[in-house]
């Protein structure tokens, strides 16, 4: 009777490792023959979340991109579409002197739109390295940021990035001291020097006219210069 119990559970046992042997092996043949959630790097849209694809193929978003170079629990992407892409090599040359340069600000009803250039690193095929963007919206200041995946070390050529965030649902009319700036990845805060006048946000060198017509002003360093036309 001990003997045939002893047999029943050694049979058991053997047939429960051969389905955990069965179901690694699916798993890694999975994912070597590339049948996985989604491409690396992609960026997916789950509910109101920017999220990417990691290297294993599975959906990382906000609270789980411990792969990413900033943690974004203090921003959102509530209202936020946002598109990266390659824009030329970093040689030393170029006009982004530090990590970000703001290149354009427009704002049509309750969208902005902000499009800036990113020191960041691409492959040997210009790809870019994946991003994903955030944003943060305070009293008199917008934050804009970006994670970006440089876990995959074929990213390893610094590059340029043109970023573009347009943001739905913003105030018709912003005050006029609100200030947009960008976060980096140690936390360091660069200031667009935009000018706020009449409730529009306007980027350094835009010229604009006052809502009266008798103006013509133009945004210099976060100051707007007019004068009568």
């Amino acid at each position: 009777m001990k003997k045939k119990w002893y047999v029943n559970w050694l049979v058991i046992i053997t047939v429960c490792l051969f389905i955990s042997s069965l179901g690694v092996f699916f798993v890694s043949i999975r994912e070597s023959l590339g049948i996985v959630k989604c491409a690396y790097g992609d960026v997916v849209i789950e509910g109101n979340q920017n999220c990417l694809c990691d290297s294993r193929g599975r959906v990382v978003c906000d609270e789980d991109m411990e792969e990413f170079t900033i943690k974004s629990e203090e921003f959102v992407t509530d209202n936020l579409s946002f598109t990266y892409k390659y824009l030329n090599l970093s040689d030393g040359r170029n006009s982004v002197t530090q990590d970000v340069e703001f290149m354009n600000i427009s704002q049509v009803g309750t969208t902005l739109r902000v499009v800036l250039e990113k020191n960041t690193f691409c492959d040997i095929d210009n790809e870019v390295a994946p991003h994903v963007g955030f944003y943060k919206l305070e009293k008199d200041r917008i934050i804009l940021t970006i994670g970006t995946n440089l876990v995959d070390t074929s990213y390893k050529i610094p590059c340029i990035s043109e970023n573009m965030f347009t943001i739905g649902n913003m105030p018709v009319k912003f005050e006029d001291d609100v200030k947009l700036l960008y976060q980096d990845q140690y936390g360091s805060l660069i200031p667009a020097k935009n000018c706020s006048y009449e409730g529009f946000l306007r980027n350094d060198g835009d010229v604009y006219n006052s809502s009266d017509g008798s103006l013509l002003c133009v945004c210099k360093l976060g100051e707007s210069v007019c004068e009568k036309e």
